[in-house]
C-alpha cells in the first residue's frame, strides 16, 4: 500500500515540449511517428494478448510454437504457454545471415585504468560476438561441461562482470540452455 504522504508530493517541473526527430531518422525507424506509437500503445491496452502474440510471432524465432498466449492467475502471469525459444539464438544467431551481422552488437568500455585515462574500448559486431561465444563454449566443452540435458538440472555461476568476456559467457550459457547467474 503506498504511503499516504507520497500522493502529496508536488512537482514543480513540468515538461510539455515535444522534440520531433529528423525526417531521415524517422524514415529508418521501426516506429515512424508519434501517431504510430500512440496507435500501437492503444492497441496494446485494448487487446494485449493479440498485440503481444503478433509481436512474438513477428520478432522472435520459436523452436516450438506456444499453445496459449497468456495464463493469468492472480498474482502470477505466464506468457506463451508451451512455447520454446532460445534467447541467445534470438539475440545473436538469427542476425548472422543478414546485413546486421556486420553491425555493432556490443559497444563496451572497461573501467578507467587510472584517473583521467579512459578504459579499454571494444566494439564487436554480431559476427565477431558469435565467434567469441563459440570460442568460449569450446573451452567449456574441452573441460567436460556439457549443455543442459532434459533429464537433469544444471546451473552455472559466473564472476568477473567487469570484463567483456563475461558477456561471451552469458551467450555461451544461454545458447546451451544453462541457467546462469552473475554479480
Amino acid at each position: 500500500m503506498p504511503d499516504k504522504n507520497a500522493m502529496n508530493i508536488t512537482s514543480l517541473s513540468h515538461e510539455t515540449r515535444v522534440f520531433a526527430p529528423a525526417k531521415e531518422f524517422s524514415q529508418r525507424a521501426r516506429i515512424k511517428s508519434l501517431a504510430h506509437y500512440r496507435k500501437l500503445h492503444a492497441e496494446s491496452l485494448k487487446s494485449p494478448e493479440k498485440f503481444w502474440a503478433r509481436a512474438a510471432k513477428n520478432e522472435l524465432v520459436w523452436f516450438k510454437p506456444w499453445k496459449k498466449v497468456l495464463q493469468w492467475k492472480v498474482p502470477n502471469a505466464k506468457w506463451f504457454i508451451g512455447g520454446k525459444l532460445n534467447v541467445s539464438h534470438n539475440c545473436l544467431d538469427k542476425w548472422l545471415g543478414t546485413a546486421t551481422a556486420n553491425k555493432a552488437a556490443i559497444i563496451w568500455e572497461g573501467e578507467p585504468a587510472t584517473d583521467g585515462k579512459p578504459g579499454e574500448e571494444r566494439v564487436l559486431t554480431y559476427k565477431q560476438l558469435h565467434r567469441e561465444v563459440c570460442r568460449f563454449a569450446n573451452v567449456f566443452k574441452r573441460n567436460g561441461m556439457t549443455v543442459l540435458s532434459k533429464s537433469r538440472a544444471s546451473s552455472v555461476v559466473r564472476t568477473a562482470d567487469g570484463v567483456i568476456e563475461s558477456r561471451f559467457a552469458v551467450g555461451c550459457f544461454s545458447a546451451g540452455g544453462e541457467t546462469h547467474s552473475g554479480p
